[in-house]
């Protein structure tokens, strides 16, 4: 395959869908709405490598939902807490395709996953009934829970670990120089994990009418804070980690994140920026115990959902293999829109 026909594979996978959509940064009230979804994306970094490109592919399929009819209520009179949930699931894939003989792209990542969110919302506007305009704009206090009870995180590899170790005929893997050191094999090493994740989030959400939907009053611009745990446990269901595996790759990770994000600044039809944090309890040698991400992006609103974004990335590297590597990267690329802008269905207010 041409090496950038795959490139452009992983964006029209996800592209139709998104196109497709009427007003695609923001959110009618009653449509299903996505909060912290994966992003799809396609990029090269600096400094200069190998790597002609990397790319994820990570569609949201939503199961069951709530959130959608919830936000309706949001802003009725009585002010009360509005819940919903979700329950989706996303088939996502990582991969990276390298300048060499034939262009290969190594070790896939094949990444789905279930995820639960639990969102709570409420009005906290200090405006009385009777002033319609300034009670229906909020702003609208966000607590979001969400569980991932199961991710699965492998290559589909059937080689050995270690570059110093082969299968026996039981497909057990052994040392043929038990004093080599010992490194990663990342032409075909097996590598594979399933863990357990949770986060809490809390945000605040300013509303306007200005370029939302008819009859409701739409996001115009949010934060959102957040801090979880990942947990890579032994033996939880197949495809969990192994001894020699989890010895290495550091199986406790703590999570800090936080989000802002406007409708309509300049030219973008949402400009956006996020910072994560991830620190790794007995992270492998020669790897710092914390991941930093900071990113930038730029959706223009007559782009159809696509984008352009700036990241920049240190720390453990994240693709599957890689774990035993530390990066420091710019990355930059294009990618389609992951996260929609909610919007909310104006309240009946009467007049005095």
């Amino acid at each position: 395959m041409n090496r950038y026909g795959l490139a452009l594979m992983v964006l029209i996978g996800c592209a139709l869908p998104v196109a497709a959509q009427d007003t695609p940064l923001v959110v009618s009230p009653g449509n299903r709405p996505l909060l912290r979804p994966d992003g799809t994306y396609v990029f090269n970094h600096i400094p200069n490598s190998n790597l002609v490109f990397e790319g994820q592919i990570a569609p949201r399929i939503i199961i069951r939902d709530t959130i959608a009819q919830g936000v309706q209520r949001v802003l009725e009179t009585d002010k009360d807490p509005v819940w919903g949930w979700q329950v989706s699931t996303t088939p996502m894939v990582r991969l990276r395709m390298f300048d060499e003989a034939s262009n290969p792209v190594r070790t896939p990542s094949f990444m789905p996953k279930g995820t639960v969110q639990l969102a709570r919302f409420r009005n906290l506007s200090s405006s009385t009934e009777s002033d319609e305009d300034a009670f229906n704009r909020g702003p609208v206090a966000m607590w979001l829970v969400e569980v991932i009870p199961f991710g699965h995180h492998s290559n589909g590899q059937n080689g050995c670990l270690f570059t110093s170790q082969v299968r026996d005929a039981n497909d057990d893997c052994i040392d043929l120089a038990p004093e080599a050191p010992r490194i990663v094999n990342r032409e075909n090493g097996s590598f594979s994990t399933n863990y357990i994740e949770a986060t809490v989030h809390y945000g605040r959400l300013a509303l306007d009418s200005e370029n939302a939907p008819d009859l409701t009053y739409a996001t115009r611009w949010e934060w959102r804070a957040g801090v979880g745990v990942q947990l890579n446990p032994k033996g939880f269901l197949g495809g969990s980690i192994d001894d020699e595996l989890a010895d290495l790759y550091g199986t406790t990770r703590l999570l800090v994140e936080g989000t802002a994000a406007r409708r309509d600044l300049w030219r973008c039809g949402r400009a956006s920026s996020d910072l994560r944090l991830q620190y790794i309890h007995d992270a492998p040698s020669g790897v710092p115990d914390v991941t930093s991400q900071l990113e930038g992006a730029c959706f223009p609103r007559n782009w159809g959902g696509a984008g352009l974004f700036l990241r920049f990335y240190r720390g453990q590297d994240y693709y599957n293999l890689g774990f035993s590597e530390s990066i420091s990267r710019l990355q930059f690329g294009v990618t389609l829109q992951r996260e929609t802008f909610l919007s909310f269905k104006i309240a009946s207010v009467d007049g005095p």
